[in-house]
């Protein structure tokens, strides 16, 4: 009975999962890494190593989580989806502004994110 129990719980983890990567914030992940691409190919390849760390990445938290029986406030699921509407929102707006810009190729998000803190250190240098 016990072990029924555990391949179920497995299946329906194994099906959430997969349902969870054709979320939109997903979707916007790995278009966004792969829109910037010079070839079909490398995109491909960043999609899926996108996809694996954030499997890898989700597989050890969870283990964590149930090897030391945690357990994360209510409220911060509401928090987390709130952020991550917000950068979605961000990212629109930016897609928008380059677009009106006449600019059609738009940065990764890791471009955006590393050109911010190094104008982020030059702006604390200067002081």
């Amino acid at each position: 009975m016990a072990s029924t129990s555990l391949q179920l719980a497995l299946l329906s983890a194994a099906v959430l999962g997969f349902r969870h990567g054709f979320d939109y914030d997903h979707i916007a992940a790995i278009s966004d890494i792969a829109s910037v691409q010079n070839s079909a190919r490398r995109a491909m390849h960043l999609g899926l190593l996108y996809a694996l760390g954030h499997a890898a990445t989700v597989a050890l938290l969870g283990s964590a989580v149930i090897f030391f029986q945690l357990s994360l406030p209510h409220a911060m699921d509401r928090i987390a989806e709130r952020m991550v509407g917000l950068t979605l929102v961000v990212l629109g707006i930016y897609v928008l502004g380059m677009l009106f810009k006449g600019d059609y190729a738009p940065r990764s998000r890791f471009a955006l994110l590393a050109n911010a803190a190094r104008w982020l250190h030059w702006k604390v240098k200067t002081y």
